[in-house]
């Protein structure tokens, strides 16, 4: 379970500072698909850079399976988010020279998984995704569902525990949108926890709760269970 409790986050100091949340107290539950809901300037990347460990809280706490994330140094923090967050973005964050197993298996680079062990990992994410014909192929070359799927198999490759999705579907039409949906929704109904960012409302009803932001504060929790 991720709880946030009276979470704050301002920018800046003294009288020009700009409240992005404020006073935010939060439980979010393993295994749901929960959906951040609201209109650009509500907090709802800030929020989800607070629970990915992007960025610190001003005040509160923010407790992820009994670890106060707000606590942990820059180092424990950098491992923190490479064993247990992946991340989804709207802009996919690709690097279009290198092949799509590449790019997946970047966060195994990084945990120091010999290429061979890797690669095998990625291939079997990629296939789940529907994706094995594509695996040598050049990012850069994939239409946009194919880059976004490319992009969750590389969040799930390390079989973290959250996975964060902002505006995931915020480049693609509604065919492929709705793909991504489902693909997110399987990913939750497996067990992990999906956090999603969306200012969609017919893609929020798909959320299994849907947590709305209004001026940095929580204006409705709803669940769809």
């Amino acid at each position: 379970m991720i709880r946030l409790k009276d979470v704050t986050k301002e920018y800046g100091k003294g009288s020009s500072a700009v409240i992005g949340l404020d006073d935010i107290s939060l439980d979010i539950m393993q295994g749901k698909f929960t959906i951040i809901l609201g209109q650009s300037g509500c907090g709802k990347s800030t929020l989800m850079n607070l629970i990915g460990a992007i960025d610190n809280v001003t005040k509160g706490t923010i407790i992820i399976d009994d670890k106060d994330i707000t606590k942990m140094s820059r180092d424990s923090l950098a491992e923190f988010r490479n064993k247990h967050i992946g991340f989804i973005f709207q802009a996919f964050h690709l690097e279009p020279a290198y092949s799509v197993i590449d790019n997946v298996c970047l966060p195994l680079i990084i945990s120091n998984v010999r290429r061979g062990a890797r690669e095998k990992r990625g291939e079997e994410v990629l296939e789940i995704l529907g994706l094995k014909d594509k695996i040598r192929a050049k990012a850069g070359n994939l239409s946009g569902g194919q880059k976004q799927r490319v992009a969750i198999a590389r969040a799930l490759v390390h079989n973290p525990d959250i996975i964060l999705a902002d505006e995931p579907t915020g480049n693609l039409d509604s065919k492929n949108g709705l793909e991504v949906m489902s693909i997110l929704k399987k990913i939750a109904d497996d067990g992990k926890t999906v956090i999603m960012v969306t200012h969609n409302l017919e893609y929020a009803k798909l959320g299994d709760v849907v947590i709305t932001l209004k001026d940095g504060r929580i204006d409705s929790i709803v669940n769809n269970l």
